[in-house]
């Protein structure tokens, strides 16, 4: 099931996502609780069904990772929050919005 958006998480963040968490939907972490580097949420577009995630990255200089992965394992980059400067109201915007998805 999913094999697609398995292969390309593993690729990515080298976790293996279970057959439960696929069925259930239930978000989820990246890393692990001793060190997490991001989340990740379930959701559904006019696309279809997909993983979104956000990852800090440990080294900073990577910068931060926000994507959404389809079943079919198309891979959508999206915007990331600023590590420095001055913040515009577009990226407060973003930050509200991956607040009430739980990303970050």
């Amino acid at each position: 099931m999913y094999q697609e958006l398995r292969d390309l998480f593993m690729d990515l963040f080298y976790q293996e996502l279970s057959d439960e968490d696929i069925r259930c939907k239930r978000p989820g972490i990246i890393g692990d609780e001793a060190l997490p580097l991001g989340n990740y949420v379930w959701g559904e577009d006019e696309k279809g069904v997909y993983l979104e995630y956000y990852v800090s990255w440990i080294p900073h200089y990577r910068g931060d990772s926000h994507g959404k992965i389809y079943t079919d394992g198309t891979h959508e980059h999206l915007p990331t929050l600023p590590q420095i400067g001055e913040v515009t109201p577009e990226e407060s915007a973003l930050r509200r919005e991956l607040e009430a998805k739980g990303l970050i």
